[in-house]
């Protein structure tokens, strides 16, 4: 029997450290990509230099790290293992797809979104009242002027951010129990993935408060350029 309890903990250890390494690997590619929609449209930089350091080595390893804490589920050992597959064909391209990329699509589309969005808030109003969303008045400008207005990108930048940083915590209650839908094992269940999607939570709105505290005190003293690090 301790060799049966042996071989199921460690089955659900590798099942742990498996949903961990794929949402770490998620969360970087998410965070890739909504950078990547930023620049193949007018945008600026939806992320700064050091929130994306922030966000890649802090927010997703704190996040992925807690699915390991998850408690032993003895259905393990009832489980076929997964064969290892070598070659990529269509069938795993659709499966990845179906199974990773739904998940963090919406997130992917919604934060350029909303980032644009929020940009546009800070535009002169046209002729006809409404505010451009992609606004690039001045082509031969940093940004297309952007950089003559450093705290109103920074502030759309944190509020990028933090709906990132809510959309992460979201996406990994999915990853808790991957095995069972949601209804059937709350991921609260885990109390380390509770406590560390609070504490991740709070981290982000600390990090964007003193954030744009000091932007708010020294960018009249300073090179706009320094605030978005």
């Amino acid at each position: 029997r301790s060799i049966f309890l042996l071989i199921m903990e460690a089955r659900h250890f590798m099942q742990s450290s498996w949903n961990c390494i794929q949402y770490w690997i998620c969360g970087l590619m998410t965070l890739s990509a909504i950078q990547l929609l930023a620049a193949m449209f007018p945008l600026p930089p939806i992320f700064s230099t050091g929130q994306v350091i922030w966000l890649s080595m802090v927010i997703v390893p704190l996040l992925s790290l807690s699915f390991v804490a998850a408690k032993t589920d003895p259905q393990v050992m009832q489980r076929a293992t997964s064969k290892h597959q070598t070659k990529l064909n269509v069938e795993v391209a659709v499966f990845v797809l179906w199974c990773y990329g739904s998940k963090f699509l919406l997130t992917t589309v919604l934060v350029p979104f909303a980032f644009a969005l929020t940009l546009s808030h800070h535009c002169p109003r046209s002729e006809s009242g409404g505010w451009p969303l992609l606004a690039s008045p001045h082509p031969t400008e940093q940004w297309g002027g952007w950089g003559r207005y450093p705290l109103a990108l920074v502030w759309s930048q944190h509020a990028a951010a933090l709906l990132l940083v809510v959309q992460l915590v979201t996406i990994s209650a999915s990853f808790v129990h991957r095995e069972y839908l949601s209804w059937l094992r709350a991921p609260f269940k885990n109390f380390v993935w509770l406590i560390t999607a609070g504490l991740v939570l709070v981290l982000q709105a600390a990090y964007a408060a003193v954030a744009l505290w000091w932007a708010d005190a020294v960018w009249s003293e300073q090179p706009w350029q320094d605030l978005l690090l």
